[in-house]
């Protein structure tokens, strides 16, 4: 019998502990042999040095749509190169929906081992014997054999003589119609649900974003006029904050989004200063909804929140400024502020600021990294950072917050709030991503919007 040629052959990268060096060395060998192919994964099993390693794990993963993690303690809690692999196979997966992760538990681990850091791998099933205990290599693989198999999708094939297939049963009715949920949306990774909202008891439909991960960590906030010309005063002085991981919204909240929120029995959104009304905005479903006051922001998240049951609200201030600034693998490794979320010098192209003379909203996604010429893409994965809508945050805005440290999140106190991002509106100054705005929480806007965040369960 033949072997499968190599465009037949799954393509697999592993990702592991070198803590648990023996245990993937045995689960890839079985693999690899039930696969047909040594090529077929892909693991570091000679410990390539940093630089080397680190070139060749974003060409693997790029070539390689099957991600297979092996599950630790080792690998969920003191390896930063299995932390920042299952992070770049997320992005990956939200820009290519068809590619697969999959988790394989190869020491015991607990379900508390997920939280904070690791809260967006429980959507996956797991290859684990009962009491989240690992099965034995080999038998593992075995597993993990018939998964990617079932992940396959070849098309049907008739051979003579053979009696035709039955017919595919017709696709279940759309939960949201195209005119409520553009097919680019989906595209873009936007998931549409339904769910009985425990408020009301009622049955409701809302899109879910594709979201990115945000490393737990230290990053610098704010502002050195030495390094940034443009800095303001209440930017300054640049410090050292830490913040455990996070998922952040890869776009600001779209209409079609807010739309749900609307159907579900929320006010839609007031006429704004442009004379931009609601039915004005349903006739761009993909672009940011505007016009909200922060309220409306907030409550929005607590809806969707109560929907999935899980702790989605406003980012904060340095939540924002994280995930549009923060390159972990800038500087050598020590990581880097950028300017913009793309890097240190702006680019009309990257964005939608006044530079770009649009006037308008413009189509999340519209500067992504499927567009590499234009990509405003921060180094998270997280786009229209910079320009389009101001985004409002949870947090209230002073001053002098850097520099006396205090906590400024309140749900509902009336205080102005900050918003971060510069729009359509603002030129580039605006547009930097540690410029610090705010508006009352009471105010709307023809270029104010909202993203949102799923926290950590400590936070």
């Amino acid at each position: 019998m033949s072997g499968p040629t190599p465009s037949d052959t799954p393509r697999v990268f592993v990702s592991h502990s070198h803590e648990d060096d023996q245990y993937c060395h045995d689960f890839v060998a079985e693999l690899r042999a039930l696969l047909g192919s040594d090529d077929a994964v892909w693991y570091d099993e000679h410990n390539l040095g940093s630089g080397e390693l680190l070139t060749e794990i974003q060409r693997q993963l790029h070539a390689r749509p099957i991600f297979v993690v092996v599950l630790s303690p080792a690998a969920l809690h003191r390896s930063t190169w299995v932390s920042d692999e299952c992070r770049w196979a997320f992005q990956l997966r939200q820009r290519e929906p068809a590619r697969v992760i999959l988790p394989v538990t190869g020491m015991p681990i607990e379900t508390a081992d997920f939280y904070p850091d690791w809260m967006y791998l429980e959507g996956y099933k797991r290859i684990e014997a009962p009491g989240m205990r690992p099965f034995p290599p080999q038998e593992a693989a075995r597993r993990a054999h018939h998964a990617i198999a079932s992940a396959q999708t070849p098309a049907q094939v008739v051979l003579p003589g053979k009696p035709e297939p039955a017919p595919a049963p017709k696709p279940a009715r759309p939960i949201l119609p195209r005119e409520r949920f553009p097919e680019r949306l989906e595209r873009l990774g936007f998931e549409a649900h339904t769910a009985k909202d425990p408020t009301t008891g009622k049955e409701v439909t809302y899109l879910s974003p594709p979201l990115c991960p945000v490393p737990a960590g230290p990053f610098l906030m704010g502002s050195d006029p030495r390094q940034d010309s443009q800095a303001h005063d209440d930017e300054q002085p640049e410090i050292t904050v830490e913040l455990p991981s996070y998922l952040i919204a890869k776009f600001p909240v779209t209409v079609a989004e807010y739309a749900c929120f609307v159907a579900a029995g929320h006010a839609a959104p007031t006429k704004g200063t442009l004379g931009m009304d609601w039915q004005a905005q349903l006739a761009r479903l993909d672009h940011p909804v505007t016009c909200v006051t922060w309220f409306d922001a907030r409550d929005y998240a607590a809806w969707v929140a109560r929907l999935t049951g899980q702790p989605i609200g406003l980012p904060s201030e340095a939540e924002w400024e994280k995930a549009a600034r923060w390159d972990v693998h800038g500087n050598s490794g020590r990581g880097y502020a950028r300017i913009y979320p793309w890097g240190d010098h702006f680019d009309s192209a990257r964005c939608n600021t006044s530079e770009s003379g649009i006037k308008t909203t413009t189509a999340v996604g519209t500067y992504g990294a499927e567009n590499p010429a234009r990509d405003g893409s921060s180094a998270c994965g997280a786009q229209d950072m910079a320009g389009n809508v101001w985004e409002w945050t949870r947090t209230i805005y002073e001053a002098q917050s850097y520099r006396n440290g205090t906590s400024r999140e309140d749900d509902k106190s009336p205080q102005k709030r900050v918003i971060r991002g510069g729009s359509w509106k603002y030129d580039s100054d605006d547009a930097r991503t540690a410029y610090r705005n705010y508006d009352r929480p009471g105010d709307v806007d023809d270029d104010t919007g909202f993203r949102v965040v799923l926290l950590s369960a400590a936070m």
